[in-house]
Order: C-alpha cells, then structure tokens, then sequence
C-alpha cells in the first residue's frame, strides 16, 4: 500500500514544511533531495546569489559558488527544524565561501574589526544582511589604504602572522609594528562608525 502524502500546492503556506521534511529524508530517498533542491532553489537562490554578489561584484566565481551552496548543504547529513533555518544556513554559507574565496585570491583583504563579524553566522536572514553589508564596508575602507598599510592588514589578520616576524621581514623594530598596528586599527575603526565625518 502506498502510503506516501501528495504534495501541497507549492503557492501553499504548507509547501515549505512540507519540502523542508523531504529536505530532511533526503538521505532516505534519492527523489526527497530531488523534489525539495527543486523547491528550496527556485525559492532562496535569488537571496543566496545576492549574498555572494554582495561580497564578489561580477566576478565569474559568484554562480559556481551558490549552486556549490547548495550542492555541499544536500550532501550533508545536517537536519533543521524550519524554513527559515534553512534559508539562515544557506546565506551563512555563501558568505564563508565568498569570503574564503576573496582571501584565496588576495585581492582584497579582509580585517574583521566588530565584534558581529567573528561570531558565528546567524540564522536569522536580516542580521545575516547587515553582516554582510559591515564585511563590505570593511573591506572598501580596507582597499582605500596605502599598498604598505594594507599589507600589514594581509599579513597581520588574514595571514594571522605574529608582529615579532613581520617585523623581522620587514625590517621594522618590533615595537613600532604593535604601535603601527594599533593606530591602524583605531583609523579603520573610526571610519567605520563614522566618527571621522564632519
């Protein structure tokens, strides 16, 4: 006896729910993760693409990484308890693979400097949006920087490299990278929270 449940109409309130326990059956059954990628990406690939292009502009990388989003989440063991968590995953998703995409082509620098930006990214679509919009004012303010200042950005935060050995590359004594490091620091800072503004 057939004892599967007919779809809702996907215009429906129950629609999401539905797909979302197809979603989470998808290692049961090859036509779950068929039927609900086929839902969830006609409905968040707009939102995730956003995401991405928010962090990478026109760069030829932005539609590999969205479908890699959700490629990478469907091959996943992860289970969520709501649409929206979904959604939530998806968009923090894209904005680590951008985000570790800029950092693997150096060419733009990232300093993550408020506090939002180093915790774990939220379900929650709206901050989720203005993290992303706080990453890339960092990373404008960052790219206004002389080539030397946005080296020691590079080197000191991406790159994670301690003063004592830039410094010594560099040929600076030790004490003047903390003292350099700390006044760029408080400059970025102030810009971004518009201190410096008249």
């Amino acid at each position: 006896m057939n004892t599967t449940l007919p779809s809702p109409d996907k215009t429906s309130g129950d629609a999401e729910w539905y797909y979302l326990k197809l979603f989470n059956q998808r290692k049961e059954e090859a036509s779950n993760a068929d039927e609900s990628m086929k839902f969830f990406y006609t409905r968040l690939q707009p939102a995730v693409h956003t995401q991405v292009r928010k962090l990478l502009k026109d760069r030829p990388e932005v539609d590999e990484i969205t479908n890699d989003c959700f490629e990478k989440t469907w091959l996943s063991d992860w289970k969520c308890d709501s649409p929206s968590e979904l959604k939530g995953y998806l968009l923090g998703a894209a904005r680590n693979k951008s985000l570790n995409e800029l950092a693997k082509s150096r060419r733009h620098t990232f300093l993550p400097l408020p506090e939002e930006l180093q915790a774990k990214p939220p379900s929650d679509p709206d901050l989720e949006d203005k993290r992303t919009s706080m990453i890339h004012e960092v990373l404008t303010e960052v790219e206004k920087l002389p080539p030397a200042q946005k080296k020691m950005i590079y080197e000191l935060f991406l790159k994670e490299k301690k003063n004592q050995d830039f410094a010594r590359e560099n040929n600076l004594p030790e004490n003047r990278v903390g003292s350099m490091k700390s006044k760029l620091i408080a400059r970025l800072r102030k810009k971004l929270t518009g201190k410096d503004k008249k």
